[in-house]
């Protein structure tokens, strides 16, 4: 059909640069071709990979491509993006004169190739209506805690990016924000994420965080609309967290998860301060007072305890400094 042999075309150029940027390499080494073609070509294999994933309306070049909903799919083109992420290293490492690194390309290209080829068939059978299939995985606590970060992190960029449209200086939160949505969906080997082990957490991520995210990053730059929209985003990755946790907490419950949770969270809050902070100084919010309590009220908990937590003991000076340093807003 048309749409196979369209989408075979695209899914092919994926394949086709496993061979093609380790002979690029030998290219620059020869003096045929400039180095900065090497960006040029990870950078087309990048962004289609993305949007294979995400979605992209048709151009002149190639058909319109829906959205992947399918975690099975997404946790092989992860794998595709794994060996791909493998073997650009290796090549800039043996632009650099490190041939050691030939053997890595020598095991990736092959990988990624037959990788590509799978995820080729399992994406054309999702355009026609059919399920992928794929083993449920069991991550490690530590890829848990991961995940913890990444969704701690979105939030902290969501606050950091409505702090900026009210100073006007908004491309590069922005773009951030974009970039660690982006990871969530899915996963990165750089900086390390992982794919979302389960269907139902994948589900969250793309009906629920995404269009949020999407919303906010399309809307018009001013605080009284964009607001509401981050603020959501917050929300949303406040209970991922506490999801996240739960689950690290099954594997190890003597783990101090809900701890680690509440002192992530408290980079969160604190960027919250300083946006609530900014909006009163340009008048355009009056919120300062509760997002200074929230802060303090979590670092009470974590310092003196309650609410299930244990206090910090006086031999823990290194913890005591910091909570003293948090307090008195240089976290």
């Amino acid at each position: 059909s048309t749409v196979q042999i369209r989408l075979l075309d695209l899914t092919h150029r994926q394949q086709f640069q496993f061979h093609n940027f380790p002979i690029q390499v030998y290219k620059v080494l020869f003096g045929a071709i400039p180095a900065e073609e090497l960006n040029t070509t990870a950078q087309a294999f990048r962004s289609l990979h993305r949007e294979l994933i995400m979605g992209a309306p048709a151009t002149d070049e190639r058909m319109a491509l829906q959205k992947i909903t399918d975690l099975c799919i997404v946790r092989g083109l992860a794998e595709v993006m794994d060996n791909y992420y493998q073997l650009e290293r290796a090549c800039f490492q043996i632009v650099n004169n490190e041939s050691d690194a030939v053997s890595i390309v020598n095991q990736v290209s092959p990988a990624g190739i037959a990788a590509m080829a799978s995820s080729s068939s399992d994406i054309y059978n999702f355009y026609q209506g059919q399920p992928a299939s794929c083993e449920n995985i069991t991550l490690a606590k530590g890829d848990w805690e991961l995940l913890m970060s990444e969704v701690t992190l979105l939030a902290g960029l969501a606050e950091d990016a409505m702090t900026a449209v009210i100073s006007q200086t908004i491309t590069v939160e922005m773009t951030a924000l974009r970039d660690s949505m982006d990871r969530l969906v899915m996963g990165s080997p750089h900086p390390l994420v992982p794919v979302q082990p389960t269907q139902a957490l994948f589900d969250r991520i793309i009906n629920q965080l995404q269009p949020l995210v999407e919303t906010f990053l399309e809307a018009d730059p001013t605080y009284q609309v964009v607001a509401p929209q981050g603020t959501s985003i917050v929300a949303q990755a406040k209970g991922l967290l506490r999801s996240y946790t739960d689950k690290a907490l099954e594997l190890e419950p003597g783990w101090p998860g809900q701890r680690v949770r509440v002192a992530m969270w408290q980079v969160v809050l604190a960027k919250k301060v300083y946006r609530e902070a900014m909006a009163e100084r340009f008048d355009v919010g009056r919120q300062l007072l509760p997002a200074e309590q929230e802060f303090e009220t979590a670092h009470q908990q974590l310092k003196d305890g309650g609410d299930g937590f244990a206090a910090i003991i006086d031999e823990r000076e290194d913890l005591l400094s910091g909570t003293a340093l948090g307090k008195h807003g240089q976290l």
